[in-house]
């Protein structure tokens, strides 16, 4: 089954009121860069978190419903804190923290929420997992988008639709390949501003221990991607 028939079937269930296909469908929406239905991009409001909520609204202790919806309200926060809206950045940070001690109460070892708590663990490197990211800045504002991602066929998928549905001017993303203790490594996919051949590109196969859902990582300037699409002021 392909990425694409796996998301239909999954939104066809959670469409029914099936929780758990809401929750898995919310995990593959995080790595959107923008609303499939609507188009709006996802650093206003993430395409996943309705479905996550579903989820969470339906199954309280779902630990990985809740760590991911904490991680995109973290990535919002942020933006806030840029745009000094301090109030709304506070209300969302208050409500990820919520959900990260949801989390552990459900799962004490979950290690997504122990990084969503107390930031990167000095140990978050020992997993394996593709960070793509682009220089996103326009004119003295600096910028940068990220994905990460642990499946090269999601992040293909992912990658498609973000410059399906939103675009993206002409430049060079760089994929780095993190895989357990091993060296990164890094490869280059150019954009024409058209479109950018990700069916071919060259991610090798990860065989480390998969990133957790929801766990944040290091960018290569050393500052926190989240999980899934992410976008930051550098």
């Amino acid at each position: 089954m392909t990425v694409e028939e796996r998301v239909a079937a999954l939104r066809a269930a959670a469409t029914g009121g099936d929780a758990e296909a809401a929750g898995q469908l919310g995990r593959l929406y995080c790595l959107l860069a923008a609303d499939p239905d609507t188009g709006d991009p996802a650093d206003e409001l993430s395409p996943a978190e309705p479905w996550l909520r579903r989820c969470l609204d339906a199954r309280p202790g779902d630990s990985l419903a809740a760590v991911l919806l904490a991680s995109r309200l973290t990535g919002l926060a942020a933006l806030a804190a840029e745009s000094d809206d301090d109030e709304h950045e506070a209300e969302l940070i208050a409500q990820a923290l919520e959900l990260h001690r949801r989390a552990l109460a459900t799962d004490p070892t979950n290690a997504a929420a122990r990084a969503g708590l107390g930031e990167l663990d000095d140990d978050h490197g020992g997993y394996a997992y593709y960070l793509v990211e682009v220089d996103a800045g326009n004119g003295s504002i600096l910028a940068t988008e990220s994905l990460v991602a642990t499946d090269p066929d999601e992040l293909r998928w992912a990658m498609d639709m973000w410059l399906e549905l939103i675009g993206h001017s002409a430049g060079t993303f760089e994929v780095t390949t993190h895989d357990g203790d091993r060296p990164s490594r890094s490869v280059l996919v150019r954009h024409d501003g058209e479109r950018a051949d990700w069916g071919t590109a060259p991610l090798p196969a990860l065989t480390g221990e998969p990133l957790p859902p929801g766990h944040p990582v290091r960018g290569g300037d050393g500052s926190t991607c989240p999980y899934g699409y992410g976008f930051r002021f550098d």
